[in-house]
């Protein structure tokens, strides 16, 4: 192999390892920060959910006279004019039993350990490929526990980031098929006193 070859290609070689390795960690630290803020919105959302709940639990025992709490009625009908009215997908059950009280998002009991005065949350992928963030707390009420779940859907994040590697992808070709000419004109503008 000739020096003009040898030139060639380890310049072609280190053009190539470095655009990967910048566009690998251009689209790891785009997902993770992306991913970071879906995260928080689906967090904060579940906060003001839960809020609204709260609000709407207090004002209603303050209207009625009961000591034992309010009926499953009133809290379903709770559960869906939050839901409705900001467009959260959510579940309510009565905790630990489990007893479902308002499911708008199909789920069932999850495997979820709440803590009170705070939020959990697991990710769930649906048959259809969307990805999900499924956020829990507990509410309290007199003697009672109730167990929210809301349902945030992060699917357009991975999507964003999958449009950015694909672009990444033509870049990538792009800037090497140019480090190829570069490559060629500045191994031959080298050599050139070698060959003559």
């Amino acid at each position: 192999m000739n020096f003009f070859s040898k030139l060639y290609f380890s310049m072609l070689v280190l053009i190539t390892l470095a655009l990967s390795v910048t566009e690998y960690f251009t689209v790891a630290m785009s997902l993770e920060a992306n991913i970071s803020t879906q995260v928080d919105t689906a967090l904060n959302n579940h906060q003001l959910v839960k809020y609204a709940i709260q609000s709407d639990i207090f004002s209603s025992s303050a209207d009625s006279d009961s000591r034992q709490g309010l009926n499953y009625t009133t809290l379903r009908s709770i559960g869906m004019s939050v839901s409705e009215s900001m467009d959260i997908p959510l579940a309510l059950y009565e905790y630990p039993s489990g007893a479902l009280i308002s499911n708008s998002i199909k789920l069932t009991l999850p495997e979820i350990d709440p803590v009170e005065n705070q939020i959990e949350y697991f990710t769930k992928v649906t048959a259809d490929d969307r990805k999900l963030i499924m956020s829990g707390s507990l509410i309290s009420q007199n003697d009672k526990q109730y167990l929210l779940i809301t349902q945030t859907d992060i699917t357009s994040g991975y999507d964003n980031v999958r449009e950015m590697a694909k672009n990444c992808v033509w870049v990538f070709l792009g800037v090497t098929a140019a480090g190829i000419l570069f490559a060629i004109v500045f191994s031959s503008f080298i050599t050139r006193p070698i060959k003559e």
